[in-house]
C-alpha cells in the first residue's frame, strides 16, 4: 500500500531556507545511516526534492514487472491534490514507455486550461530500481534545467539503500544457514524427541538473545509441552506449563505468528488472550510465537520470551521463520518414530536381561512381593463429631413472667444450685396479701358466729378459712420458687433469653437445656463399605480440629443399627464416651476418628477397595 508523506512537515520544511546543494551528498548519506526501512529513506529524499525545487508534487516508483510500477511514496500539494489519481496514471505510462539510456525524462502534463505541468522524471535501468519524479508548475519557473540538475543528483544516490540492505542481507543469510545447518546437525545426533527438542530451544535461546524459548507439538488439536530452555526437569502440571499449552493451541487456531503486545505501529486483528494470560503467569513483557508447518500441516509450535519490552527486529523474524522451516520435517520423524512406553520397557527389560544389574533389580522385586504379604495395621478413617452425654432440660415452674436471665448459651455452670432465672413475683404476692385479707375477714365472722351460738355459720367460715389456707400455701410455694435454678453442672446448650425479658412462660416450657461436661459422647460417621469391618470393643483415636495434635483414645461402645445419610453418604454412627476432666472438650467438636481394625496384608491395604468397586461394577 502507498504511503502519503504528511503535508505539514514538508510545509514547515518549505518555510525556511532552501539547501545548499553542495550538502545533498552529505545529507544522503546521514538519511542512509538513520532510516531503519526503504521508505523511510525515499520519504526523506522526496521531502529534500521539495524543499529544493518547491514542487507541486513528488513521487517515487517501483518497478515489479515489465508493465506493472508500484508508487512507494507520494506528495502532493493543496492545490493539485485532486488531480493525485489522473497524475500519477499519466507519469506510470511515461516510465513504461521511456529508454533505459534517457537520463531525465521532460514531459508536460495539461491538467485544464488553466493548469500546466513540467514532469521531471528519472526512468529505471540495472542499475536503479528506484525512480524519482517532480511536478513543477509552468508559471512559477523560468528555466527547468537547475531542476533537472537537482534531480538527477539525488536520483543518483537513491538506489544507496537497495544495494546497501543487499549486501547485508547476504552476509545475514550466510550466517543464518550456516547455524541451521549446525543446528538441524546438533539435533540429529540427539536420535531422541526429548533431547532434540531440548538441544533446539537453548541453541535458538542463544542465537536470538531471548530470556526463555519454548517448543511443543500439536497432536488432535492439542498442544503437548517437549522443551523449555534451561530447564531439562519441569513440572507438567504448574500453571506456567498450562499457560505455554494454551498459547500453542491459540497459535494454532490463528495459524500466524503471534505477537504480544503487538507493536504500536503494525495492530492486526488477532487473537492474543493467552498469550497476554502467559505474559502475566510467567511474568514476562513480550512473547512471540510461530508454527511450524510440514506440507501446511502444523505439527509444533515455537514461544520466544523476553523479560523486558523488545521490538522483535527483521532480522529475528527471519532468522525464526527460517529455522521453523529447517527444522519441522525433523521435528516430525522424531514425532513418528518415538517409542511408545511398551516398547520403552521391554527394551529396558532385554538390556538388563544381559548386564549384572539384572539380579539386583529381581531381588528387588521379590523384596516388593514379600513386603505386599507382610501384616500391617488396617486403620478406618471416618468423620467424628462430639455430643453430651446426657441433656437435661430446665423448664418452668408455674405460668409466670420473665423477669431476669443470668446466663445464656455457652456459659458453663459450675454447680448445681446455679441461678438461671428469675420469674416476676408481684402479681402472686399481690394475690397472697388478698387471700390474707380474705382470710382475716372470715376468722373475725367465724368468732363472731361462735359467739352468737350460731354452729352452722361458724362451720361454713372454718372451711372457707380451711380452702384460704391451701390457696396462700401454694402461693407461697411459688414465691420460694421464683428463682430458677440449675438442676446439674454443666454447659448450657439452649436458651438465649437475654430479649425475652417480660415475656409470659407457661408451666412445663422449656427454658434451658443443659449438659455435662465430666463425660461426652463420640459419635463416628463410618462409611456403608467399611462397616463390615467395625464392631463393638474396637480401640481407635480420635484427633479434633480445634486441639490439633492431640490424639484422645476410644472404645467403641455402640453401632446403631440403622443407616443415615449425611452429605450424599450412607453412613453407620459408632458411639463411644470419653472422659472430660479438663472440660477442655465441648459439644459440637469435629475431627477424625482412627479405627484400629486388626491386621491386614499390605496389599490387601492398598488394593481392597479398587477391588470391591470393580466386583460391585462387574457383578462377579
Amino acid at each position: 500500500m502507498n504511503q502519503e508523506i504528511v503535508a505539514s512537515s514538508v510545509q514547515k520544511d518549505n518555510k525556511g531556507q532552501a539547501l545548499d546543494p553542495a550538502s545533498i551528498l552529505s545529507q544522503i548519506f546521514h538519511f542512509l545511516k538513520t532510516s531503519q526501512s526503504l521508505d523511510t529513506f525515499i520519504e526523506k529524499l522526496l521531502v529534500m526534492l521539495v524543499r529544493l525545487t518547491n514542487a507541486s508534487a513528488a513521487c517515487a516508483f517501483r518497478k515489479t514487472s515489465a508493465t506493472e510500477i508500484v508508487c512507494l511514496q507520494q506528495y502532493f500539494n493543496p492545490a493539485c491534490i485532486q488531480f493525485k489519481e489522473s497524475i500519477l496514471i499519466e507519469i506510470k505510462k511515461t516510465l513504461v514507455s521511456v529508454k533505459e539510456k534517457e537520463k531525465i525524462v521532460l514531459s508536460r502534463i495539461q491538467i485544464h486550461e488553466e493548469k500546466n505541468f513540467y514532469s521531471l522524471l528519472t526512468p529505471f535501468s540495472e542499475e536503479r530500481e528506484v525512480s524519482l519524479g517532480i511536478l513543477l508548475d509552468i508559471s512559477a519557473i523560468a528555466m527547468v534545467e537547475p531542476f533537472m540538475v537537482i534531480l538527477q543528483l539525488i536520483a543518483g544516490y537513491s538506489n544507496l539503500y537497495l544495494l546497501q540492505q543487499s549486501n547485508s542481507q547476504g552476509r545475514i543469510l550466510a550466517q543464518q544457514t550456516a547455524f541451521i545447518i549446525e543446528l538441524v546437525d546438533g539435533a540429529a545426533q540427539e536420535m531422541d524427541i526429548a533431547g532434540a527438542s531440548y538441544f533446539f530451544v537453548n541453541q535458538m535461546q542463544q542465537r536470538i538473545g531471548c530470556n526463555q524459548v519454548v517448543l511443543g507439538h500439536i497432536r488432535k488439536n492439542h498442544s503437548y509441552l517437549l522443551a523449555i530452555s534451561g530447564m531439562a526437569k519441569y513440572n507438567s502440571r504448574s500453571p506456567v506449563v498450562h499457560a505455554f499449552e494454551k498459547a500453542m493451541e491459540e497459535t494454532m487456531r490463528e495459524a500466524i505468528p503471534i505477537q504480544f503486545p503487538q507493536p504500536s505501529e503494525k495492530k492486526t486483528l488477532q487473537s492474543d488472550l493467552a498469550h497476554q494470560e502467559l505474559a502475566e503467569i510467567s511474568q514476562f513483557s513480550t512473547v512471540y510465537s510461530l508454527p511450524l508447518l510440514v506440507q501446511k500441516d502444523m505439527i509444533g509450535v515455537w514461544i520466544f520470551l523476553w523479560k523486558e519490552e523488545h521490538a522483535i527486529s527483521t532480522e529475528e523474524k527471519n532468522l525464526t521463520q527460517a529455522t521453523s522451516v529447517s527444522i519441522a520435517p525433523l521435528l516430525n520423524v522424531l514425532l513418528k518414530n518415538r517409542k511408545n512406553f511398551l516398547h520403552k520397557g521391554m527394551e529396558t527389560c532385554l538390556k538388563l536381561c544381559h548386564s549384572y544389574r539384572f539380579v539386583f533389580f529381581i531381588f528387588l522385586f521379590l523384596s516388593f512381593l514379600w513386603c505386599m504379604t507382610l501384616p500391617f495395621s488396617y486403620d478406618i478413617k471416618a468423620h467424628c463429631k462430639l455430643q453430651p452425654s446426657v441433656r437435661r432440660m430446665v423448664a418452668a415452674p408455674f405460668d409466670g413472667v420473665l423477669l431476669q436471665t443470668y446466663v445464656k448459651q455457652g456459659d458453663v455452670i459450675q454447680k448445681p444450685g446455679h441461678v438461671m432465672a428469675l420469674l416476676d413475683g408481684r402479681e402472686l404476692r399481690w394475690q397472697l396479701v388478698g387471700l390474707e385479707a380474705e382470710r382475716a375477714k372470715i376468722l373475725k365472722q367465724s368468732q363472731i358466729a361462735l359467739a352468737n351460738e350460731k354452729v352452722a355459720e361458724y362451720h361454713i367460715s372454718r372451711l372457707e378459712m380451711q380452702n384460704l389456707d391451701v390457696q396462700i400455701k401454694l402461693i407461697q410455694d411459688k414465691l420460694s420458687h421464683l428463682e430458677i435454678r440449675s438442676p446439674i453442672e454443666g454447659i448450657v446448650l439452649t436458651g438465649d433469653l437475654e430479649r425475652a425479658h417480660g415475656v409470659p412462660v407457661s408451666t412445663g416450657q422449656a427454658l434451658f437445656e443443659l449438659a455435662p461436661l465430666n463425660t461426652m459422647l463420640v459419635e463416628i460417621y463410618a462409611e456403608a463399605r467399611d462397616i463390615a469391618y467395625l464392631s463393638q470393643g474396637l480401640e481407635g483415636e480420635i484427633q479434633l480440629e480445634s486441639i490439633a495434635g492431640k490424639y484422645i483414645p476410644i472404645k467403641i461402645e455402640s453401632i446403631l443399627p440403622e443407616s443415615e445419610v449425611q452429605n450424599t453418604t450412607n453412613v453407620f454412627v459408632c458411639r463411644a464416651t470419653i472422659q472430660n476432666a479438663d472440660n477442655i472438650l465441648q459439644p459440637g467438636m469435629e475431627g477424625t476418628a482412627y479405627i484400629f481394625a486388626g491386621k491386614k496384608p499390605l496389599w490387601w491395604i492398598l488394593l481392597h477397595k479398587p477391588i470391591e468397586w470393580i466386583r460391585m461394577e462387574l457383578w462377579f
